[in-house]
């Protein structure tokens, strides 16, 4: 049974799930999950702040900021979600799942909504989308189909994200990807199309268009109220494991099967490849762009940390350093 570290950043509420994971939290800082949880300086990985009492077992997987002074993210055996004050890592609420433990109860993927009054888990082997009021720790939505990977299937990426509204959630679901309705907890929309597993999700910063990423070689690019297909994108090589949208919706990395991060430019949901990133070596589990846009970060099954610049001027690597657990932004 996995067990699920805590992840923290600052000045912001921060969820994570089990592996390697980046996400911003500020331009220039990075949470890392793992043995040793704390803050730290994303252009050196100096420790800036050490989370008291961290769970222990596996690493984390993913980490999602958001926009306050607090964190929150899966804790012990993934029975449960911890919320945290960013500043002191003192525990703020703790929201309970419904799976008591087994498979069940772990945590795959999690997410705050942007105005950060809700926090969502994504329980692939029995319990599924699960939303929760972080005011109150109620449980206010609950997806009706609980497995997001077929029986017998294991370990495949899973992301969510949360609508720039707040009012829907997106999910890989193996094959395809869903859209619940938040407030109902009901799926209105199912993206199908790819040829093999999705493997990440994001919106647009309209909110108007979905862009998933396949292990089928391909970015897509979707009607976020339809489901309707508008652009499939070839990547030159490699099996798509990860993405990140930058804020302004311009710019987006790619990480895949062997390690290799692209750069695109996006424009009218269409990309095109600009540029590659070194610094990793495996799978690329996470992917993550700065809230300016000017950094872009990943994390691969070697547990590396990468960081680099994606500005045009002064385009390459950062910083690299070897992570126990997850990252975040």
């Amino acid at each position: 049974e996995s067990a699920l570290h805590d992840a923290v950043s600052a000045g912001r509420r921060l969820t994570c799930t089990p592996g390697v994971a980046p996400a911003f939290v500020s331009d220039y800082l990075m949470a890392v999950a793992g043995p040793d949880t704390g803050l730290v300086d994303a252009s050196t990985g100096d420790r800036v702040l050490a989370i008291p009492d961290s769970a222990s077992g596996c690493d984390t997987m993913s980490v999602a900021p958001g926009p306050d002074g607090s964190i929150s993210s899966p804790g012990r055996h993934g029975r449960d979600v911890v919320v945290r004050d960013a500043t002191t890592g003192e525990e703020v609420r703790r929201l309970t799942t419904p799976v008591a433990g087994g498979f069940a109860a772990v945590v795959a993927a999690v997410a705050l909504s942007p105005d950060s009054t809700l926090a969502a888990a994504l329980m692939p082997w029995g319990a599924g989308l699960q939303v929760w009021d972080l005011a109150t720790g109620d449980l206010v939505a609950s997806s009706e189909d609980p497995r997001a990977w077929p029986p017998d299937t294991c370990c495949y990426p899973l992301h969510i994200a949360f609508s720039p509204d707040g009012s829907r959630l997106a999910a890989t679901w193996y094959d395809h990807a869903r859209v619940m309705d938040v407030s109902t907890g009901a799926w209105v929309t199912e993206l199908r199309g790819h040829e093999s597993v999705v493997t990440d999700i994001a919106y647009s910063p309209d909110g108007g268009s979905l862009v998933t990423s396949s292990m089928d070689g391909t970015i897509r690019f979707w009607d976020a109220a339809t489901g309707e297909a508008l652009t499939s994108v070839a990547a030159p090589t490699g099996q798509l494991t990860s993405l990140a949208l930058t804020r302004d919706g311009t710019a987006m990395l790619t990480g895949d099967d062997a390690g290799l991060v692209r750069l695109w430019a996006v424009t009218d949901d269409a990309a095109r490849p600009i540029a590659e990133m070194g610094g990793l070596s495996t799978w690329v589990y996470h992917l993550a762009a700065s809230p300016d846009g000017r950094r872009g970060a990943g994390a691969d099954g070697g547990a590396r940390v990468v960081t680099w610049d994606i500005t045009d001027t002064g385009r390459g690597e950062v910083a690299t350093w070897p992570a126990p657990g997850a990252v975040a932004y």
